[in-house]
């Protein structure tokens, strides 16, 4: 596990992965498009849940239409399109190119992959809040974003992540509905 993955889970309290298995060449397949290495890490430690009860991380092959990978880019990409919503200067997948949706905040903030180079390992993060139509690119990948967005140490500071209340410990709650 990376050091980035290992920090995230136990930030979330979840140092022992669920093993949750992806047929990735199916999934890149059906995308047509490859992943970044660190988001199947991701996928197959932690599997499909909620991240502080703020964010969600479409997984491919589950139940849950609405949180699975294949079924957001395609269908978001495409209902986007139909309204010519506030995306621009960006295209959205499946429009060759365009940004690939992997998760959102309970706030309805979206996170992509901006695929500028052939390399999944190489795609910045580009994280948008919806409430003002700003965006962020972040130069890293999934799971230092979502490290940094946790701990705290995401610059800039984005509005969408709230000050946590308390003291009460992160944590990654599963969701067993969403499985397969």
């Amino acid at each position: 596990m990376s050091g980035y993955l290992t920090q995230l889970a136990d930030l979330m309290g979840r140092p022992a992965s669920t093993g949750f298995p992806v047929d990735w060449t199916t999934v890149e397949a059906q995308l047509s498009l490859g992943l970044p290495p660190d988001y199947k890490a991701l996928v197959e430690h932690f599997g499909p849940g909620t991240y502080d009860a703020f964010v969600t991380v479409n997984v491919p092959g589950i139940a849950a239409k609405h949180y699975d990978l294949v079924e957001q880019v395609r269908s978001f990409g495409q209902e986007q399109e139909s309204e010519n919503s506030g995306f621009a200067p960006h295209v959205l997948q499946p429009a060759a190119g365009g940004l690939v949706l992997w998760g959102a905040t309970v706030s309805g903030d979206l996170f992509f992959w901006e695929p500028r180079v052939p390399d999944p390992a190489a795609w910045p993060v580009l994280a948008w809040d919806v409430e003002d139509g700003d965006y962020f690119t972040f130069e890293g990948g999934t799971v230092e974003f979502l490290l940094r967005f946790f701990d705290g140490t995401l610059e800039p500071d984005l509005p969408m992540i709230l000050p946590r209340e308390g003291t009460a410990p992160m944590l990654f709650a599963p969701d067993p509905n969403a499985l397969r």
